[in-house]
């Protein structure tokens, strides 16, 4: 009950694609995703081959949804793309009346209003699951350094298009179901999230099992003399100062890419808001910018940040 609904078309068809390596939002260009590929352990022959086949079947996934919103003209489309994936290619290689780009809000929320859902290699399967609602997976388009087998577990298969085109289009005919997920699928959310309320707990023992052991720590790489030179210029400036200048010396895609991961007071507070009236605890959080005078040094204060405290005037917590 604490989800909103997305200002769309009801009942509609949700295309999530999960491409951030080659189609990236905030990376700049394919050498910087390959270089992260290869920190996080993985050969250079498999981060050119993830490269390669993601690429092939990211065009491949805009070649089947330009048939998919011929074929159900009708029918509406709403694709949308990982957080860290860029619209643009979907929004200049498809154009149609019954098909959106959506990058804002959460896959939950889209999911809790959606009539099916088509995604490839997407753990967006797993709230489907959860939500009841059919995930259809063109498996013919996947490749095996792709292939996450948890989404597949939870979802549709298909082998060819014909049989993925019938079998959405019987979905499309039907009443979209609002009941809870079926048995096998529960069984296996459980199975993967173990949702006991103990995950901190878990992921903090682990931590301290490799901190305690010695041959498994990491000897971290020394930070570039340029981070250091503007933390010494951003503590003798101010923080707006520096960022200013910062900001001038940033070619304008960096700084947009940075602008677009802020959050609002707004956005925080309707979250908040919805929170609180489906648990009956209205007006018990105030959220609002924070002071810089609750800062030692108030010079170095983004402005960014936002207090999140009870009815009492003092912020206890902030993000």
């Amino acid at each position: 009950n604490s989800l909103p609904r997305p200002r769309t078309k009801p009942d509609y068809v949700l295309i999530n694609t999960n491409f951030p390596a080659i189609n990236p939002r905030f990376v700049r260009s394919r050498e910087d995703e390959i270089k992260s590929i290869l920190s996080g352990g993985f050969s250079a022959t498999l981060a050119e081959e993830y490269m390669r086949d993601a690429t092939r079947t990211h065009a491949e996934i805009i070649e089947l949804i330009n048939r998919l919103v011929a074929f159900f003209p009708e029918q509406h489309f709403v694709l949308r793309p990982h957080p860290f994936e860029s619209t643009e290619s979907y929004k200049q290689s498809i154009k149609a009346d019954n098909f959106e780009v959506r990058q804002e809000g959460t896959s939950i929320e889209w999911l809790n209003r959606a009539k099916v859902l088509i995604q490839l290699n997407c753990l967006t399967a797993i709230e489907a699951a959860a939500f009841n609602v059919p995930s259809l997976t063109p498996s013919w388009l996947n490749k095996p350094v792709l292939s996450v087998p948890l989404s597949n577990q939870l979802s549709i298969n298909f082998d060819d298009e014909k049989s993925f085109i019938e079998y959405l289009s019987q979905e499309i005919a039907k009443p979209k179901d609002n009941s809870i997920s079926s048995a096998k699928s529960n069984s296996i959310i459980e199975e993967y999230l173990l949702c006991d309320g103990k995950a901190s707990e878990r992921v903090t023992q682990v931590i301290m099992d490799e901190l305690a052991n010695k041959n498994s720590r990491v000897k971290l790489p020394k930070s570039p003399l340029r981070f250091h030179a503007i933390s010494v210029l951003r503590s003798i400036l101010g923080y707006s100062l520096s960022n200013y200048l910062q900001k001038k010396l940033q070619p304008p895609a960096l700084r947009n890419r940075k602008q677009s991961k802020l959050f609002s007071v707004e956005q925080v507070s309707s979250i908040v808001n919805r929170i609180e009236n489906s648990t009956n605890t209205l007006g018990s959080v105030k959220v609002s910018d924070m002071s810089s005078n609750l800062l030692k040094r108030k010079r170095l204060a983004s402005g960014n940040s936002i207090c999140l405290s009870s009815t009492e005037p003092k912020c206890t917590q902030h993000v």
